[in-house]
């Protein structure tokens, strides 16, 4: 990894969605960055990756979270491979891949003090439920919003936290003309291969970072 929160974080060259190229080249996501280093500044005791893939998130908060346990939650069993061997490259020993999550899971799994990392391609709908896991009333919760597939998910989920938590609704930023200066040295078109997430064409994303009110962390 040549930037971003996870500096250094080594991984293979399989890729269990989209391309490599943005998580090495540090890019990947890179709207969530200070939300990222805000929720490790929390120090979170548990960290919920759903959706974890080949464990970006979840190997990347390991190094940073030597303390937490990292659940890396995926219903693939491919990307659950790719995950352990990025664990195993990074040495992560905090990190537990685990298969399919539901909400009575999910609240099985979170301590008092927990980060949720959730992308889970709609899911999100049935699973961020405080009715069903009351630990999340209490969780840091940065979620992809889906609403390509429901367009009722970005507003039911802000409605079920909006007494809780803080919300900050982050927007997919356009990628080009970003002053990156440990990419300087690539050309035009190879920085458009460095930072291309591989999403489908016309996809825009967005994000809601969740920041509980009695914790101290807003």
């Amino acid at each position: 990894m040549l930037g971003g929160p996870f500096l250094g974080l080594r991984l293979s060259t399989a890729a269990s969605w989209g391309s490599i190229a943005a998580y090495l080249s540090g890019t990947y996501e890179e709207e969530l960055h200070p939300w990222i280093a805000e929720a490790v500044k929390w120090q979170p005791s548990v960290v919920a990756d759903i959706g974890a893939a080949e464990g970006y998130y979840a190997v990347g908060l390991a190094r940073l979270l030597p303390c937490a346990v990292i659940h890396a939650f995926d219903i693939d069993p491919e990307a659950r491979q790719v995950c352990k061997r990025t664990i195993e490259l990074n040495r992560a020993d905090n990190v537990r891949p685990r298969g399919r999550i539901s909400a009575r899971l999910l609240e099985r799994t979170l301590a008092s003090r927990s980060l949720v990392i959730c992308d889970c391609e709609g899911y999100e709908l049935q699973l961020l439920d405080p009715a069903l896991a009351p630990s999340l009333k209490s969780a840091f919760i940065i979620v992809e919003l889906h609403d390509f597939i429901d367009p009722s998910i970005s507003t039911v989920v802000v409605r079920r936290f909006e007494a809780t938590h803080t919300i900050q609704v982050v927007h997919q930023d356009d990628k080009a003309g970003k002053a990156r200066p440990h990419l300087a040295h690539l050309t035009s078109s190879e920085l458009t291969a460095a930072t291309d997430e591989g999403r489908p064409g016309g996809e825009s994303m967005q994000w809601a970072v969740l920041i509980p009110l009695d914790t101290g962390a807003a």
